[in-house]
């Protein structure tokens, strides 16, 4: 009898998670956002030196399924030890295709190399990973 009481229990657990998460998953929209650099400045293929003051500038182009998001600039020193963000700047765009251009400028630090990040970030609730693009630059001294 016990058994049966317990199976009934489990069941019933099963059934409330299985609705909760039926019902979180409505909240969250599936969207297909793009992100793609079409240009970087100066370019990647040329190490960048210590002490050297540079304006990084990056041509984007991008689709957004939703209503509106942020793309953001960020040069990131990263030596092993963490990332520290030299430069940070972003753009708000609306829904659609377009391309825009983000600018940082940032003394070169000591470090082994900086790290450009740029994300889109939908502003909305969203089930899939924003894209994010990645470029690296060497440093020397």
């Amino acid at each position: 009898m016990w058994k049966i009481q317990i199976i009934k229990i489990m069941v019933s657990l099963v059934f409330v998670m299985l609705v909760g998460c039926d019902a979180h998953q409505a909240d969250a929209v599936k969207t297909h956002n793009t992100l793609k650099i079409l240009d970087i400045q100066p370019p990647v293929n040329v190490p960048l030196k210590t002490g050297q003051k540079i304006d990084v500038v990056v041509k984007l182009a991008y689709e957004l399924e939703s209503k509106a998001g942020t793309v953001t600039l960020a040069v990131l020193r990263s030596d092993g030890f963490g990332s520290k963000s030299l430069t940070s700047t972003f753009a708000i765009i609306h829904q659609g295709k377009g391309e825009l251009v983000l600018k940082g400028e940032i003394m070169v630090p000591k470090t082994k190399f900086l790290q450009v990040r740029v994300p889109l970030v939908p502003q909305q609730r969203s089930d899939t990973s924003p894209p994010v693009e990645v470029r690296s630059y060497q440093v020397i001294e």
